[in-house]
């Protein structure tokens, strides 16, 4: 093999690996709205659209929730925490207590204990455009009810 040929095979190697070595953005960082018109509600209630504005996934998730309770109070709550399974405080909203998993499936199961004794299982997962998650969930009232409800989230910026 002559020496050219050589060093153009050298340089496209280092090339291609820097391009494989290069991590690309998460897509899940950035702004994301609920889907209304895609989503379905829990039995006997409306949904209630709401915002999350993810920051960080990795080793931290960070995230802001923004939306309205069916009282038209604003409710904000801002998750900073690891992906472990643990249980957690929520600061923002007293006595909400959550865990997130990130399962090796890259799907997200989320938990949380609301104050009033409700309790939602939801499990979220990416869809192939990278633009859309479906979260499908199961809330059960403190009397034992259980619901279930889908969720559309779609990436903003």
């Amino acid at each position: 093999m002559n020496a050219s040929i050589t060093v153009a095979l050298a340089a496209g190697v280092l090339m291609g690996g820097a391009v494989f070595a290069e991590t690309p953005p998460n897509p899940s960082i950035g702004t994301w709205k609920l889907n209304v018109a895609e989503s379905i509600a829990p039995q006997g209630k409306t949904v209630q659209p709401y915002t999350v504005t993810i920051r960080s996934t990795s080793p931290i998730l960070d995230y802001t929730y923004e939306s309205v309770d069916d009282k038209g109070n604003k409710v904000v709550f801002n998750w900073k925490a690891p992906t472990d399974g643990k249980v957690v405080d929520i600061p923002g909203v007293p006595g909400l207590r959550g865990s997130m998993t990130m399962l090796p499936s890259g799907i997200v199961d989320a938990k949380l204990w609301m104050p009033d004794g409700t309790y939602e299982n939801k499990f979220c997962i990416m869809g192939v455009s990278l633009r859309k998650q479906t979260c499908m969930a199961q809330v059960t009232s403190p009397e034992g009810d259980v619901v279930f409800f889908k969720q559309i989230i779609e990436k903003q910026d």
